[in-house]
C-alpha cells in the first residue's frame, strides 16, 4: 500500500515476493526458471571446482544461486535445486572457507569478483530465509577474502597505459603488478565491492565493514573509465553498490554528483 505521506507524484515500487506478475512477465520468468534448472545448472554441475579455482571461482555457484533466490521470491515457485546446493557448499571451498586459490603473494580481482555475486546471493538468502545459513556461509568470504585486502586498493592500477585491450566477454588473468593480479575484465573488483555493500547491509555489519566499503568506493571513484577501458558489467554492478551504500551511509553525494 502505497505511503500516504509521500509526495503525489513520487513513485514507489513493490519489492520482490509482494506482487505476483502476470502475462508475458509471468510466462518469462517461468521460462527463465526453466532454463536455470536444465542439467548444466544440476547441483554436481553448478559448482566449477578445478577450473574455476583458476579464473573465476565464485562466479557460476554466486549468480546461479542468486537468479534462484530471486527467481523464487517473484514467482513464489519453490528453486528445485537450492537446498541441495546450500548443503553442498562447505565441501567446495578451501580450508579458508572461500572458492578458489588461496593467493600468499596477490590479491586476485577476479576472485573478488565472483566472490562479489556469491556475497549478493546469500544476501538475498537472508532476506528469503532470515536467521537460515547465510550468514554462515557468508562470514568466511567476508573476513577471510575480502577484509585482508583494507589498505591495498590505494595500489591498484588505474594508469591505462598499464592495462592493454585484451578484455572479451570473459576475462582472465592479465599480470601482476604489486600486489593486485589484474584481470582483463577490466575493474571487476568493482563486482566484488557491490557484493560487500549488499552483504554488509543484509548482515548488520555496514559500520564495521564502511572503512574498507569506503576504501574500494574511493579507488573506484579515482578511475578514468573510458581511459582504462572498463568492462561495463563490472561499471554498472559498481554502480548498483554506490546506489546502494548511498542510501545505507547517507552518502548523497554518490548519486548527485
Amino acid at each position: 500500500m502505497p505511503d500516504p505521506s509521500a509526495p503525489t507524484n513520487a513513485k514507489t515500487f513493490a519489492a520482490l515476493g509482494e506482487f505476483r506478475p502476470a502475462g508475458d512477465l509471468w510466462t518469462r520468468l517461468h521460462m527463465n526458471f526453466t532454463c536455470l534448472e536444465q542439467e548444466r545448472y544440476w547441483p554436481e554441475n553448478v559448482f566449477q571446482r578445478d577450473r574455476a579455482f583458476k579464473k573465476w571461482p565464485g562466479d557460476i555457484e554466486g549468480r546461479t544461486l542468486l537468479a534462484w533466490i530471486l527467481l523464487e521470491q517473484a514467482t513464489g515457485r519453490a528453486a528445485r535445486y537450492l537446498d541441495c546446493v546450500i548443503d553442498s557448499w562447505p565441501a567446495e571451498l578451501n580450508e579458508r572457507g572461500y572458492f578458489g586459490n588461496i593467493y600468499t603473494d596477490g590479491i586476485s580481482e577476479q576472485q573478488l569478483s565472483g566472490h562479489g555475486w556469491a556475497l549478493q546471493a546469500l544476501a538475498e538468502l537472508e532476506r528469503l530465509r532470515p536467521g537460515g545459513p547465510a550468514r554462515r556461509m557468508a562470514d568466511p568470504l567476508i573476513e577471510r577474502l575480502f577484509l585482508p585486502t583494507a589498505g591495498c586498493y590505494q595500489n591498484y592500477s588505474i594508469d591505462p597505459s598499464e592495462r592493454q585491450a585484451a578484455g572479451e566477454y570473459s576475462g582472465s588473468h592479465l599480470k601482476q603488478i604489486g600486489a593486485w593480479i589484474l584481470s582483463t575484465d577490466v575493474g571487476c573488483f568493482g563486482i566484488g565491492m557491490a557484493g560487500l555493500i549488499d552483504a554488509s547491509e543484509a548482515f548488520g555489519r555496514s559500520g564495521e565493514l564502511a572503512p574498507l566499503i569506503t576504501e574500494m568506493i574511493d579507488c573506484f571513484l579515482a578511475i578514468d573509465l573510458e581511459a582504462i577501458r572498463a568492462q561495463t558489467h563490472a561499471t554498472l554492478s559498481a554502480c548498483r553498490g554506490l546506489l546502494r551504500w548511498a542510501r545505507i551511509a547517507g552518502r548523497n553525494e554518490l548519486v548527485f554528483t
